[in-house]
């Protein structure tokens, strides 16, 4: 039975949005989830307040699988020996990254010289950082959307296991993320890498 305190038809609403802002099986997490009213208190005032897009956020906020989008940043070329480039990606609806996770496979021979968006460095500093930071053990895995973006559902020891947390500032549409970054091998290779983050719609 809903919550006495939540009634009928503002629960209803409540769902009407989550329906459009939520994938089904976080959804149907939530659906359970609303019973408990101890846990929900602060989800269910802002709800009733009219905070509904901060009210949804908080429910995300309590999603275990994890949900990420991942923007592919991959060197369509393999990069030359020793010498630095610029990988150019641009998203196609605004996006906030909040890791750079580097394949375990090409990690070994690449240095992080800087992350932009558009021509703002992300970095505190101008050192270079070891690419090899920015791996993780687990496999990630998702669909593509039609906006290039892939869903991820990263598991709660995956989630711990991610790399260096780069929160950034939202890459509007019409701008890009630069990965600027070092091949220190005498042998060409190619990047390979995704930033993680999140969509407007999720």
């Amino acid at each position: 039975m809903p919550n006495a305190q939540f009634g009928p038809s503002r629960l209803s609403q409540a769902i009407s949005i989550l329906e459009q802002k939520l994938d089904p099986s976080t959804l149907a997490l939530v659906r359970a989830a609303l019973d408990d009213s101890d846990r929900l208190t602060v989800i269910r005032d802002a709800f009733l307040e009219g905070r509904d897009v901060q009210a949804v956020q908080m429910i995300r906020d309590l999603d275990p699988a994890g949900i990420r989008k991942a923007l592919g940043v991959i060197s369509r070329r393999a990069l030359e020996g020793s010498r630095l480039d610029q990988i150019v990606v641009r998203p196609w609806a605004p996006f906030r990254a909040t890791h750079l996770v580097v394949s375990p496979r090409c990690a070994a021979h690449f240095n992080i010289e800087d992350i932009r968006i558009g021509n703002r460095s992300q970095f505190l500093n101008s050192d270079a950082i070891a690419a090899d930071l920015f791996t993780m053990g687990e496999v990630l895995h998702g669909e593509a959307d039609e906006q290039g973006f892939y869903t991820i559902r990263i598991s709660k020891r995956a989630e711990a296991c991610l790399p260096l947390r780069i929160d950034m500032p939202t890459c509007e549409v019409g701008n890009e993320f630069v990965v600027v970054v070092t091949n220190i091998d005498s042998r060409s290779h190619e990047f390979s890498g995704a930033l993680l983050g999140q969509t407007i719609s999720y």
